[in-house]
């Protein structure tokens, strides 16, 4: 088998987390990976992950420094 490098990955949402705090960031992240990879654009490599905050809530009802988020991606070959 042959190993494929993968330059981008288009991620599922954390929600950012919801709730944001400046300097300390968010205290519940449903993923076991942590603030790193909270929102945005994470580089591992030459690797790239997005992961949008989403649009939506999970558990509680609120944002706080986290504004929803509908991303529209555009993919070009190099």
């Amino acid at each position: 088998s042959s190993k494929k490098k993968i330059d981008v990955v288009l991620s599922g949402h954390t929600h950012g987390g919801q709730v944001v705090f400046p300097f300390v960031g968010a205290p519940f992240i449903p993923s076991t990976l942590g603030q790193k990879y909270l929102s945005g654009v994470v580089k591992d490599g030459t690797r790239q992950t997005y992961i949008t905050t989403s649009v939506g809530n999970n558990m509680i009802p609120m944002r706080y420094n986290c504004p929803p988020e509908v991303a529209i991606i555009t993919l070009k070959s190099s």
